[in-house]
This record gives C-alpha cells, sequence and structure tokens, in this order.
C-alpha cells in the first residue's frame, strides 16, 4: 500500500509541523537534503553519523564516565532516562512521521539508498523507526557534548565531539530522519 495509508494518524500533526516550519521560516529540509545528495561521501559521512553516532556512542560514554567521572555518569544516566520517557509521551500524544515516510514530498531515505555496514545498532525494542519527535539523535548528542566540556578540559575530546554533534545536528535532517523543528524539541527537552 502506499505510504501515506500505512501512517494515516500522522497526517494532522505532520501538516501542522510542517506549516510551522514555514512560519518561522525553518522548513529547509528538502533544501539541506538535496545539497548532502550532491556529495556521495558527504551522505555517507552522515549515514555513519547517524548510526554509528548516536547509541554506539551513548554506551561508551556511559561507560567511560562510570569509571573515571561518576557525577557525568549519573547526569547522563538520569537525563537519558527522563528524557526517554518525556520522548515517549511527546510520541504517544502527537505521532510524526519522519521525513523520509513521506510520499508527497522528494525526501530521500539515504540509508536505504547507501546502508552502512553494520545497520541500526540501536535495540529494535528501544527504537521506533516511524516517530519524528523528538530527535533524540540530536538532543543526546547535545547532552553528551555538555557532559564532556564539564567532565574533560582536553581540547581535542572536546573538538571531537563538537563535530560529532554538528554533524548529527545536520546529518538527522540529511539523511531524511527528522525535521528541524525535531532536532529543536530534542535540544529542549535534553535541556
Amino acid at each position: 500500500p502506499p505510504r501515506s495509508t500505512l501512517f494515516p494518524y500522522t497526517t494532522l500533526f505532520r501538516s501542522e509541523l510542517l506549516n510551522l516550519e514555514q512560519q518561522v521560516h525553518i522548513a529547509k529540509e528538502a533544501m539541506v537534503q538535496a545539497w548532502a545528495l550532491h556529495f556521495e561521501g558527504l551522505v555517507h559521512y552522515f549515514n555513519i553519523v547517524y548510526i554509528y553516532g548516536h547509541f554506539p556512542v551513548i554506551v561508551i560514554l556511559l561507560a567511560v564516565l562510570y569509571f573515571r567521572h561518576r557525577e557525568g555518569y549519573r547526569l547522563l544516566r538520569n537525563s537519558l532516562l527522563i528524557s526517554a520517557l518525556a520522548g515517549l509521551l511527546i510520541w504517544y500524544l502527537l505521532p510524526v512521521a519522519p521525513p523520509r515516510l513521506l510520499s508527497h514530498y522528494s525526501f530521500t531515505d539515504t540509508l536505504a539508498i547507501m546502508p552502512v555496514t553494520g545497520g541500526d545498532l540501536q535495540p529494535g525494542f528501544f527504537a521506533n523507526h516511524y516517530a519524528a519527535v523528538p530527535s533524540f539523535h540530536a538532543g543526546w548528542a547535545l547532552l553528551m557534548e555538555i557532559i564532556i566540556w564539564r567532565a574533560t578540559k582536553r581540547v581535542d575530546i572536546r573538538a571531537f565531539t563538537l563535530v560529532l554533534t554538528l554533524s548529527m545536528f545536520v546529518g538527522v535532517v540529511a539523511t531524511g530522519n527528522h525535521y528541524f523543528l525535531d532536532v529543536l524539541i530534542g535540544f529542549v527537552i535534553v535541556m
């Protein structure tokens, strides 16, 4: 069946979200994705960031913080749990399909056309691949950035995490998985 019949419950909220983005002049997802699709290497980079820069980084950071910075560990653990609960409530009350699933727009699912070896490393029970709002890929990247900046003064580590956070911010849109408003809502929730 057409994608629009697979996700009929998302039509109302998706339309409102896109209208709101247009009113505040941030509805630029198609432009960002079109730009990225001109560069195969960039699309592959964003796909890698989307897959490997999320769940694997969270697990590694939790382990490192547990042994080296207990305060940072507790803050990250608690923030992840609280924001995940808020996300579940939002996903339930305001279901919005990601741009890649919109049949009447020209978004491309970059992970489908250029898969990353290893696939999605996030456990299936922990992910809702059909819900876009909020973007925890971006929100949790910002959260990890803040915690790392509090935990270390090392410039190389801070620079790496800043690149990862900015790459995730652009990457979630360029891959067709999130709207800019999703990213902003993810940022607000983790803050």
